[in-house]
Order: structure tokens, then sequence, then C-alpha cells
């Protein structure tokens, strides 16, 4: 029986985001017999094939049994359908133009008579992008939730003095080479002094943080620099505070940068009043021969110690 399709071709809705493609596509036509009559509720044969842009070489086919409805209207899913050859998952959408060829028998056979080819479009190339999205947690590409390797991966290119990645060492390179168990490598370049490794900057007027976490919240510190909003310390203060004992291992005074007070008076960061200003603490010197230095009116260095009995003992110096 010579047959007349009218092809409506549709794909299924491709979802990118949160989940996987579906590896099929919807393929839907009217049945009518060579008079031009709807052929209404009858069991039809299918062949579907996927070709390169040769129009030769076919990657995928299948075969579908299905009945038309009322209208003479059927739907496929190709994909889905019986195998004749190749695998439907493993077609490469990003390589070459891709067509689809039909063929049916309606009578239900296996006698196949060519309808047309046509090619595949925009849609189905979500395909491609489900073969070269990145999973979170990896820094490379998968294929049908198997890994590959990165090299294959069109996410990731290395760029000399740029970005890298390593696969033997597992990590990431901005401007330099990955160092080997390193998640991160930054190298800053040489340019005279005219620029660093890295530059954080944040908008948040209170402070900018840069924290530093182990396995234990007890382990955490961060570097603060307190900002124009922040009334807990002066602008600009730099620190280092402790989470687990919320308290200021050290920070600056903002005002005068060169004041350096060592602890604080709790959680919050205490002014130095002097260069170096050591909050609810003492200054421990426990090497014999070792003291505090200080230079007298006319140059002279001399090191303060201390004795057996508690004395204390100057002796003069080079300055250093």
């Amino acid at each position: 029986m010579k047959c007349i399709l009218s092809a409506v071709f549709t794909l299924a809705i491709v979802h990118l985001m949160a989940q996987s493609a579906p590896q099929k596509m919807s393929y839907q036509a009217v049945a009518r017999n060579s008079a031009g009559v709807i052929l209404s509720n009858q069991t039809i044969s299918v062949k579907a094939e996927i070709l390169n842009a040769d129009l030769t070489t076919v990657v995928y086919a299948e075969t579908h049994s299905t009945t038309t409805n009322q209208f003479g209207l059927f739907t496929l899913q190709v994909g889905t359908g019986s195998i004749i050859s190749g695998t439907f998952a493993s077609i490469n959408w990003g390589v070459g133009d891709k067509f689809i060829r039909t063929s049916a028998d309606l009578t239900g056979g296996t006698n196949y008579q060519l309808l047309g080819t046509s090619q595949l479009l925009t849609v189905p190339y979500a395909f491609y992008a489900e073969k070269t999205k990145l999973v979170a947690g990896t820094d490379i590409s998968v294929t049908n939730g198997n890994t590959i390797s990165a090299t294959n991966s069109s996410k990731w290119t290395n760029v000399t003095n740029g970005i890298s990645y390593s696969n033997t060492n597992g990590g990431v390179a901005i401007g330099g080479n990955v160092i080997a168990n390193n998640a991160l490598t930054v190298t800053q370049r040489a340019t005279n002094g005219n620029s660093g490794a890295a530059t954080f900057t944040s908008s948040d007027t209170w402070q900018s943080v840069i924290g530093f976490n182990n396995t234990s919240s007890n382990g955490a510190y961060q570097f603060n620099l307190a900002g124009s909003g922040n009334t807990a310390m002066p602008s600009k203060s730099f620190s280092l505070f402790h989470n687990g004992a919320n308290n200021f291992v050290w920070n600056t005074d903002g005002t005068n940068n060169s004041f350096i007070a060592i602890g604080s008076n709790g959680g919050v960061a205490s002014v130095p009043k002097s260069r170096l200003h050591v909050f609810n603490g003492d200054v421990n010197i426990d090497q014999v021969g070792r003291g505090i230095i200080m230079k007298s009116p006319n140059g002279s260095c001399w090191r303060v110690t201390i004795d057996n009995n508690g004395e204390f003992v100057r002796t003069a110096i080079t300055c250093p």
C-alpha cells in the first residue's frame, strides 16, 4: 500500500538546569493512503533513522509499532523504539548537522517505504549541552553520567599564564602551574611591584572578610577589614579574628595603622594605645640573655634583661 504522511515534527521539552536532558524526542505525523484518505485507528510500522550530514551514515536506527487515532495522527518517542543499530544516548549532536529519515509500512509489517528526510535544527542540540555540562564538585565534564577526561571538555581550556587545571594534581591554577595537592594555586606575575597575587573587594560597609576553616568550627579564623559602617572597630582597621574563642588575635588601629594590638578585651577589637599594645596577657621572654632593647638620648643602645635575683641588668649593645 502506498502511504502518505503529513509530518509534524516536534520535540520533547528539555530541562537543562536541575535535571538531565531526556534521551528522546517526539515525532508526530498523519497517515493517509494513496488517495489521501486518513487511516483512522490503524496499526502501522515506522522506522526512524538519525543520519550525519552526508545523508548516508546512519548513527542510530529504530522501529516502532503504533496505532493512529481517529484523525490518523500518531506520535513516536524517537529514542525509545526497538533498536536496529547504534545508541541514541551516544549520538554526538555537537559534531556536524544531523537529519532524521523516516519510512513506514501502513499495514503494520516490515515492508518500509521511504517517507522523507528532514534536518534536525536547534532544540535537539540540548542533548549536546547534556554532554558538556559541569557537575558540582568536579572540574571536568560528564557524558551520560560517566566521567570523561577534562581534555575532552568544552568547558575548560588551559591558558598559559591564565587559568589552567591539572587532572594529575587535582587542582586549578591562576597565573601559573598547579601545585600538587592544592585545590587552588595563585601565582603572582612579575610586574615590578605594580600588582599583587589577588585582590578581594566587598561592598559590605561593615567589613570585608576572608575566612579559613577546617572540619571543626572552633578552628575557624578570619581576616577582617573594617568598613565605614562598622561600629565595633575603627574604619580601615585590619584584624585576625578567632571564631572559636570569639576574640581578636591581633588588630591594627585603622586611623593609625602603625599601632598594633595583640589580643583584645573580648569580642570587640580593642584600640591600641601605643605602637605595640598587649591586652589581657603578658609579654613572655623565655630566652636567657634576651630582653627589651632601648635607645638612650645620646644614641646608645641597651638591652635590659634580668638576673637570677630578679634584678634588672643593663647591657650596652650595638644598635640594631
